[in-house]
């Protein structure tokens, strides 16, 4: 199934009851453990912190938007991505990490990448939908002012689909999107490259209603503008 791993036990997972898979996920049964690196990185060190799409989950391998762009931006300017991202994590749960996950590594750069999906927003109830956006979006704003606090530079990472949200929902979402987008900080628009227009997942990129699959993921990654990382430490300081 994949030549790089000719030792190891793959796990494929073929998702949720009555989805049919376009790409399948699968993860090492034991995961090679990531040492860290004891270069000093003339580059910028870049700290995602999110939930499950940002850790990679429903990809082939974990290798999610997060993971290619720790590559590219290996490659291109030599700066190093550090992934904090926690399964399952919401606004608030964020918030309580971040001082002991996120300011330890005092980074340059922190992309907040969370959904509306894990406030609640598809399954609250309709009285309840304008609460959970609020709360996101308050959250959202938390964490950047937290992350200017460090000295580091926030980056958002965009709102993104849910095989259960139906026309108030897709309001909501857009209506966030938009506001996003008049904060002053940069948005990663994944909405566009994403959305089938009812506020769903295109055909093809979802691996069930929360995630999006390798292929999803992979739409995610290029709509990324690398040119965003252009910066050196002294324009940082």
């Amino acid at each position: 199934i994949d030549p790089d791993h000719k030792s190891s036990k793959i796990v494929v997972d073929d998702g949720t009851f009555g989805y049919l898979q376009p790409y399948p996920f699968g993860y090492l049964e034991e995961p090679a453990v990531k040492l860290p690196s004891n270069q000093k990185s003339e580059g910028l060190k870049i700290a995602v912190i999110g939930s499950s799409v940002a850790k990679g989950h429903k990809t082939w391998m974990f290798k999610g938007w997060a993971s290619q762009l720790e590559q590219s931006l290996q490659e291109k300017y030599g700066h190093q991505l550090v992934n904090l991202s926690e399964a399952g994590a919401n606004i608030s749960r964020t918030i309580a990490r971040f001082s002991s996950v996120v300011a330890p590594e005092q980074p340059d750069v922190v992309i907040i990448a969370l959904s509306l999906g894990n406030e609640g927003l598809a399954y609250c109830r309709p009285h309840e939908r304008r609460g959970a956006q609020r709360r996101f979006e308050s959250g959202l704003q938390q964490l950047v002012k937290m992350t200017r606090a460090l000295g580091a530079r926030p980056i958002l990472g965009g709102v993104y689909p849910h095989g259960e949200y139906n026309s108030e929902h897709y309001w909501l979402l857009r209506d966030t999107h938009h506001r996003m987008q008049n904060w002053g900080v940069p948005v990663l628009d994944w909405l566009r490259v994403l959305d089938d227009g009812q506020g769903r997942w295109k055909p093809g990129t979802s691996f069930d209603p929360s995630h999006p699959n390798t292929i999803g993921h992979n739409l995610m990654y290029e709509t990324i503008d690398l040119n965003l990382f252009a910066i050196d430490k002294d324009e940082i300081a």
